[in-house]
Protein backbone atom coordinates (compact mmCIF):
# COMPACT_ATOMS: atom_id res chain seq x y z
CA UNK A 1 0.00 0.00 0.00
CA UNK A 2 2.54 2.61 0.85
CA UNK A 3 4.58 1.65 -2.67
CA UNK A 4 1.22 2.24 -4.38
CA UNK A 5 1.19 5.75 -2.50
CA UNK A 6 4.43 6.91 -2.89
CA UNK A 7 4.63 6.47 -6.97
CA UNK A 8 1.27 7.76 -7.07
CA UNK A 9 2.55 11.02 -5.26
CA UNK A 10 5.64 10.50 -7.30
CA UNK A 11 3.80 10.66 -10.47
CA UNK A 12 1.78 13.32 -9.72
CA UNK A 13 5.00 15.38 -9.07
CA UNK A 14 6.50 14.46 -12.00
CA UNK A 15 3.23 15.72 -13.83
CA UNK A 16 3.20 19.28 -12.15
CA UNK A 17 6.85 19.43 -13.18
CA UNK A 18 6.11 18.70 -16.77
CA UNK A 19 3.74 21.28 -16.50
CA UNK A 20 5.62 24.22 -15.36
CA UNK A 21 8.70 23.25 -17.97
CA UNK A 22 7.36 21.80 -20.95
CA UNK A 23 7.80 24.03 -24.15
CA UNK A 24 7.31 21.07 -26.65
CA UNK A 25 4.31 23.01 -28.19
CA UNK A 26 2.23 26.04 -27.89
CA UNK A 27 -1.08 23.75 -27.09
CA UNK A 28 0.98 22.52 -23.89
CA UNK A 29 1.97 25.76 -22.96
CA UNK A 30 -1.46 27.14 -22.91
CA UNK A 31 -3.12 24.42 -20.85
CA UNK A 32 -0.57 24.80 -18.90
CA UNK A 33 -1.34 28.52 -18.17
CA UNK A 34 -4.71 27.79 -17.74
CA UNK A 35 -3.86 25.11 -14.61
CA UNK A 36 -1.96 27.51 -13.27
CA UNK A 37 -4.32 30.52 -13.41
CA UNK A 38 -7.00 28.38 -11.87
CA UNK A 39 -4.91 27.03 -9.22
CA UNK A 40 -3.67 30.87 -8.72
CA UNK A 41 -7.54 32.00 -8.20
CA UNK A 42 -7.95 28.94 -5.57
CA UNK A 43 -5.32 30.13 -3.80
CA UNK A 44 -6.29 33.59 -3.84
CA UNK A 45 -9.95 32.54 -2.09
CA UNK A 46 -7.54 30.86 0.57
CA UNK A 47 -5.65 33.93 0.99
CA UNK A 48 -2.35 32.22 0.53
CA UNK A 49 -1.08 35.08 -1.67
CA UNK A 50 2.66 34.00 -1.91
CA UNK A 51 1.52 30.88 -3.67
CA UNK A 52 -1.25 33.02 -5.75
CA UNK A 53 1.63 35.07 -7.02
CA UNK A 54 4.10 32.44 -8.29
CA UNK A 55 1.35 30.52 -10.19
CA UNK A 56 0.03 33.62 -11.90
CA UNK A 57 3.40 34.83 -13.32
CA UNK A 58 4.22 31.40 -14.11
CA UNK A 59 0.96 31.11 -16.49
CA UNK A 60 1.78 34.60 -17.48
CA UNK A 61 4.76 33.20 -18.63
CA UNK A 62 3.62 30.22 -20.50
CA UNK A 63 0.90 32.60 -21.82
CA UNK A 64 1.59 36.22 -22.36
CA UNK A 65 -1.42 36.78 -24.96
CA UNK A 66 -3.91 35.08 -22.50
CA UNK A 67 -7.25 37.72 -21.39
CA UNK A 68 -8.22 34.85 -18.94
CA UNK A 69 -4.45 35.30 -17.05
CA UNK A 70 -4.17 39.13 -17.25
CA UNK A 71 -7.71 39.17 -15.57
CA UNK A 72 -6.85 36.94 -13.02
CA UNK A 73 -3.46 38.82 -11.85
CA UNK A 74 -5.66 42.52 -12.09
CA UNK A 75 -7.66 40.41 -9.39
CA UNK A 76 -4.46 39.07 -7.65
CA UNK A 77 -3.23 42.84 -7.26
CA UNK A 78 -6.87 43.91 -6.11
CA UNK A 79 -6.94 41.45 -3.69
CA UNK A 80 -3.26 42.42 -2.39
CA UNK A 81 -4.01 46.12 -2.27
CA UNK A 82 -1.66 46.98 -5.52
CA UNK A 83 -4.36 49.52 -6.87
CA UNK A 84 -1.99 50.80 -9.57
CA UNK A 85 -1.16 47.55 -11.04
CA UNK A 86 -4.39 46.37 -10.54
CA UNK A 87 -6.17 49.34 -12.51
CA UNK A 88 -3.04 48.38 -15.27
CA UNK A 89 -4.07 44.81 -15.78
CA UNK A 90 -7.55 45.64 -16.00
CA UNK A 91 -6.66 48.23 -18.70
CA UNK A 92 -4.65 45.69 -20.28
CA UNK A 93 -7.56 43.29 -19.94
CA UNK A 94 -9.60 45.39 -21.42
CA UNK A 95 -7.45 45.90 -24.64
CA UNK A 96 -7.41 42.12 -25.07
CA UNK A 97 -10.72 41.41 -24.92
CA UNK A 98 -12.74 44.80 -25.34
CA UNK A 99 -16.07 42.63 -25.37
CA UNK A 100 -16.05 40.47 -22.69
CA UNK A 101 -18.58 41.00 -19.78
CA UNK A 102 -16.50 39.56 -17.48
CA UNK A 103 -14.14 41.75 -17.75
CA UNK A 104 -16.12 44.63 -18.03
CA UNK A 105 -17.96 43.24 -14.87
CA UNK A 106 -14.46 42.78 -12.99
CA UNK A 107 -13.13 45.86 -13.52
CA UNK A 108 -16.34 47.82 -12.78
CA UNK A 109 -16.62 46.26 -8.93
CA UNK A 110 -12.71 47.26 -8.82
CA UNK A 111 -13.18 50.64 -9.86
CA UNK A 112 -16.23 51.29 -7.17
CA UNK A 113 -14.40 49.28 -4.58
CA UNK A 114 -11.57 52.47 -5.31
CA UNK A 115 -14.31 55.13 -5.19
CA UNK A 116 -14.40 55.77 -8.83
CA UNK A 117 -18.44 55.29 -9.11
CA UNK A 118 -19.11 56.80 -12.35
CA UNK A 119 -16.49 54.59 -14.42
CA UNK A 120 -17.33 51.25 -12.37
CA UNK A 121 -21.15 51.95 -13.04
CA UNK A 122 -20.44 52.10 -16.48
CA UNK A 123 -18.52 49.16 -16.76
CA UNK A 124 -21.05 47.32 -14.48
CA UNK A 125 -23.80 48.58 -16.48
CA UNK A 126 -22.27 47.44 -19.55
CA UNK A 127 -21.81 43.38 -17.96
CA UNK A 128 -25.37 43.74 -16.93
CA UNK A 129 -26.46 44.19 -20.10
CA UNK A 130 -24.79 41.69 -22.07
CA UNK A 131 -26.44 39.61 -23.54
CA UNK A 132 -23.56 36.87 -23.72
CA UNK A 133 -22.49 36.60 -20.17
CA UNK A 134 -23.46 33.56 -18.51
CA UNK A 135 -22.89 35.16 -14.69
CA UNK A 136 -25.11 38.31 -15.57
CA UNK A 137 -26.79 38.14 -12.48
CA UNK A 138 -23.20 39.08 -10.43
CA UNK A 139 -22.81 41.85 -13.15
CA UNK A 140 -26.20 43.42 -11.90
CA UNK A 141 -25.42 42.41 -7.92
CA UNK A 142 -21.98 44.14 -8.07
CA UNK A 143 -24.07 46.90 -10.23
CA UNK A 144 -26.77 47.53 -7.49
CA UNK A 145 -24.41 47.52 -4.49
CA UNK A 146 -22.00 50.00 -6.12
CA UNK A 147 -25.42 52.13 -7.38
CA UNK A 148 -25.99 52.09 -3.46
CA UNK A 149 -22.80 52.75 -2.17
CA UNK A 150 -22.67 55.69 -4.65
CA UNK A 151 -25.89 57.14 -3.29
CA UNK A 152 -24.34 56.73 0.08
CA UNK A 153 -21.31 58.98 -0.28
CA UNK A 154 -23.15 61.76 -2.41
CA UNK A 155 -26.02 62.07 0.56
CA UNK A 156 -22.86 61.84 3.33
CA UNK A 157 -21.38 64.69 0.93
CA UNK A 158 -24.20 66.75 0.37
CA UNK A 159 -25.06 66.59 4.31
CA UNK A 160 -21.95 68.70 5.27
Amino acid sequence: MWGVRFWGIAMLGFVCVACQTSTNSSIDLKQAAEINTTLGLMYIKQNNFQVAEEKLFLAEQQDKSSQHVTLALAYFFQKTHQRKLANDYYQKALNRAPDDCEVWNNYGAFLCEEGQYVQGLYWLTQAAQGNIYAEREKARGNLLVCQKIAASVRKELLLR
